[in-house]
């Protein structure tokens, strides 16, 4: 009877020798197969087909191959219609020439004539299904825990010893379904050597990509770029939401990792240097415990969409381009196309030859009409060495950068520049927070810096210990207007403080508050073509060369210095405190008051100087 399911189970193949085409242990046109086994240990065979259902599940068979050489292995092929169930192929000490497949679940599908997009009548899916590779076995084509048109959950590859794989490695491929909980080890002394190959965690084309891993401890050489999880972004004929890629993850310890890791990427290049491929990548983290990295690092990523709560983590090893001379990126959250919010650098140890941002919002075009913001993003250096800039969170376009951290403590050490929150575009550099409590610091810092527009209620916080200095620093850093921005010092040197600093607008009610330290000049305010209006300095303790409550090309009124108890001028200084200058407006209602300092030069209120 056609319509009647038979089953093909507990079947068994033992090949030990010889040349052996072709391969099926069992094989059903409707109905399961179950509990079958193929065995191989030595010999010559031709292409794999340990089960191969047409309409029915494959569950729980076994391909076990510990010797021999293999053309392609499919574990478990499910054909028009069923789904790949606990299906296992290991290989130790073999060699597989082309492709092994622990499950590959096909279902039934077509590309639409028009759109060209892809059309599915049946999905299959696979769950649980895994590939185990190791002793000195040599896999020259692909490795896919499963391949499925539908789902893929629960599957995984692990790759050990000295074994090698020359192709792309997936531990899920769920096409059109999720991808959800599929894992790859690469551990002991694995090489992937494969030019242009790629290693996955999980892979979709437009479902969800949630919670897969890639682990690498392996001493040897990994070329591969690396995906926790990969998004294509593709979308289904009729189907207008987008998939996400969150909760995916990538630890890398030991190895030598020369490709480009992503704790997850959705969309791909379009080959005019833009992006197609949509959806939010959220909360996804690569941790570096060890080894050295000679590409770029990215938490999450995607093409449109939003790259929000991603990580990166760094606890030692080196993160640089081969040779060390040119730096790459390191972005814990990235979007082309949309908000990069909340993300997290936290670093302990190692070193860095990268600019390292915590969310970075980008325009596609590259022309800075993004509309994304980068806010609330935090990086945390309390160990190691960064050689270039470190951003807390950047804006392209119009967005802003706001609410940004960046803290460097400790043993931290940072050559290039260091930003809390930067606006390149025409956004809003607003409440972000640079913190230096120790380490080795930069020439220039900034908590705030907006190239096009207003710097707002920006925070610098300066308490550095161990014999280091840094040269300028500034709390905000307006192309048009700085206000409200502060300046906190308890310690260290610094060349010139300044809280805000307004290029062509106004600087108004920016404080500096220093209680220890020394400063070549402290400035509450400077704008270079407005007004400075309403700036207070109050030191209590510390010294500085020069202090100035409010500069302002067009007019400085209402500023403020009180000085107790600290230093200022020195015998190179002529006007050694000014509560108010203005070089081409009116110097008002500026206010100087001094109580127990020791001042050297001139104290002058206001000055107006044409």
């Amino acid at each position: 009877d056609p319509d009647t399911p038979d089953e093909a189970n507990d079947n068994k193949v033992v090949i030990t020798d010889g040349n052996v085409g072709s391969v099926y242990v069992a094989h059903t046109e409707r109905g399961d197969t179950a509990n079958n086994r193929l065995e191989i240990s030595g010999g010559t065979v031709g292409d794999v087909y340990t089960v191969t259902p047409s309409f029915g599940d494959a569950k729980n068979n076994v391909t076990q191959v510990t010797g021999g050489t293999i053309n392609n292995i499919w574990g478990a092929f499910v054909g028009t219609s069923g789904d790949a169930i606990d299906n296992e192929v290991t290989i130790s000490n073999a060699t597989v020439t082309g492709t092994i497949y622990g499950a590959y679940a096909v279902g039934q599908y077509a590309k639409e004539s028009t759109t060209n997009n892809l059309i599915y009548n049946t999905y299959s899916n696979a769950e649980g299904n895994s590939v185990a590779i190791s002793g000195t076995s040599s896999v020259g084509g692909d490795v896919f825990g499963t391949l499925a048109t539908g789902s893929a959950e629960g599957n995984s590859v692990e790759i050990s010893d000295t074994s090698s794989v020359d192709g792309n490695v997936y531990g899920g491929f769920g096409m059109m379904g999720n991808a959800e909980g599929n894992s790859v080890t690469i551990e002991d002394e694995v090489s992937l050597t494969g030019t242009g190959k790629n290693v996955y965690g999980g892979y979709s084309v437009s479902g969800d990509v949630t919670g897969n891993s890639v682990e690498i401890s392996t001493t040897g050489t990994v070329a591969s770029t690396v995906y926790g999880g990969y998004l294509t972004g593709e979308q289904m004929e009729g189907d207008s939401t987008p998939g996400t890629a969150s909760g995916n993850t990538v630890k890398v310890s030991n190895a030598t990792a020369t490709g480009t890791i992503y704790g997850a990427k959705i969309g791909e290049s379009d080959g005019n240097g833009g992006f197609t491929g949509s959806g939010d990548a959220t909360g996804n983290t690569v941790t570096i415990e060890s080894g050295t990295i000679n590409n770029a690092v990215y938490g999450g990523q995607t093409a449109s969409g939003d790259a929000n709560g991603n990580n990166i983590i760094i606890n030692g090893g080196t993160i640089e381009e081969a040779g060390g001379t040119t730096s790459v990126d390191l972005f814990a959250g990235e979007s082309k196309s949309g908000n990069a919010n909340n993300n997290t650098v936290t670093m302990t140890a190692g070193t860095v030859a990268a600019n390292m941002i915590g969310g970075y919002s980008d325009s596609n075009s590259k022309d800075q009409t993004g509309t994304g913001t980068a806010n609330g993003n935090i990086v945390k250096i309390s160990g190691g060495t960064v050689d270039g800039t470190v951003t807390g969170g950047q804006s392209r376009g119009t967005g802003s950068a706001s609410g940004n951290q960046v803290t460097v403590s400790g043993t931290g050490a940072v050559t290039g520049m260091l930003i809390g929150g930067h606006a390149t575009g025409t956004g809003t550099a607003d409440n972000n927070v640079l913190t230096i409590e120790s380490g080795s610091i930069p020439i220039q810092v900034t908590a705030g810096l907006a190239d096009g527009s207003s710097a707002t209620g920006n925070t610098l916080n300066i308490a550095i210990s161990g014999g280091n200095s840094l040269g300028a620093a500034y709390a905000g850093h307006g192309q048009t207007d700085a206000n409200d921005n502060k300046v906190i010092m308890t310690s260290g040197t610094v060349g010139t403080v300044t809280a805000g600093y307004a290029v062509t607008g106004d600087a108004s009610n920016n404080t500096v508050e220093m209680s220890s330290g020394t400063a070549l000049a402290v400035i509450a305010a400077q704008s270079g073509e407005g007004k400075a209006t309403d700036n207070a300095v109050t030191m209590t303790g510390g010294s500085a060369e020069m202090v100035a409550g409010g500069y302002g090309a067009a007019g400085a009124s209402g500023n403020d210095v009180t000085i107790s108890n600290a230093a200022a001028g020195s015998s190179d200084t002529t006007d050694a405190v000014w509560g108010g200058t203005s070089d081409k407006g009116d110097a008002v209602s500026n206010t100087v008051t001094i109580s127990g300092s020791d001042i050297t030069g001139i104290v002058i209120g206001g000055k107006a100087q044409d």
